[in-house]
């Protein structure tokens, strides 16, 4: 074989080959379709279906390349991103990563490098660095209320403290990755004194992470913030709830004041959960 440098190469088995000079593959763009995508060369930027903010590329077809090609892919858009989904069903152009961790290529420097054995792909490598996973959230402008009181002292808020305010659900893809929920909730009360906020998952009486604040003034929304870090530790579906609420007897007002609300509804409380593949 003749590159179009006049380096010459021989392809045939077991032969070794010594080049000058360099080689370099030209990409091709491919546009996720029904989850796939057709390679036909080495190297291929990959865009989302229809342009969609982010999709998923579950397989990759097989028949179009040699058993053992390489095919190194990356993004196409930096604006769109594309999650690679490790195996779903094997055998059927899926494809086999490093650590059963997806891939997410959110920037146009991202690459994967795979190779073909038989009917599936298997990572050879990829850029290094904490991948987001998949993000879930929950934002809440409705005005909801309660006269839950929660306890002001030095224990563990438990799950009957409060009112709940918030829940959102995920089901983690790898039980060796992180979650990193974020949750905010504004809060006013018609009694002044200590205010609350905790996190809580599934039935477990014990809150994960807590807040507190004094919230002297009686009927004026606070905004309560704060960040928890996790392991997953499972990948069946788990729902985190936040419970929040005043340590003095009183009706408690989630995005509002006294029952009613605040800021035409553009001021609201949410959850967010954000999981991510550790570095390696």
């Amino acid at each position: 074989m003749s590159t179009a440098g006049g380096k010459t190469i021989n392809t045939d088995a077991d032969e070794a080959n010594q080049m000058a000079g360099s080689l370099a593959f030209a990409d091709s763009e491919k546009t996720i379709s029904s989850g796939a995508i057709t390679p036909t060369r080495t190297y291929h930027t990959v865009d989302t279906e229809s342009d969609a903010g982010s999709d998923f590329l579950d397989t990759m077809a097989t028949g179009s390349v040699s058993d053992g090609a390489i095919v190194i892919l990356a993004a196409n858009n930096a604006s769109r991103t594309v999650v690679i989904r490790h195996e779903q069903t094997a055998g059927a152009g899926d494809f086999h990563l490093a650590g059963g961790q997806n891939y997410t290529m959110d920037d146009a420097i991202k690459r994967i490098v795979l190779q073909r054995d038989g009917a599936d792909w298997y990572e050879v490598s990829r850029q290094q660095g904490s991948q987001v996973v998949q993000v879930v959230n929950n934002t809440d402008s409705a005005v909801a209320t309660g006269t839950t009181v929660t306890v002001d002292d030095d224990t563990i808020p438990q799950n009957d403290e409060g009112i709940e305010f918030l829940t959102q659900a995920i089901t983690p893809i790898n039980t060796a990755n992180i979650l990193l929920i974020e949750v905010v909730v504004n809060m006013a009360n018609s009694n002044g004194g200590n205010v609350h906020a905790a996190l809580f998952q599934d039935t477990t009486a014990n809150a994960l992470a807590a807040i507190s604040h004094r919230a002297p003034t009686v009927d004026v929304p606070y905004t309560l913030a704060f960040n928890h870090y996790m392991a997953a530790g499972t990948t069946s579906e788990t729902t985190f709830k936040v419970r929040g609420g005043w340590a003095a007897a009183g009706t408690t007002t989630l995005n509002g004041v006294s029952g009613s609300r605040k800021l035409g509804g553009v001021m609201a409380s949410s959850i967010t959960i954000t999981e991510l593949a550790p570095s390696s």
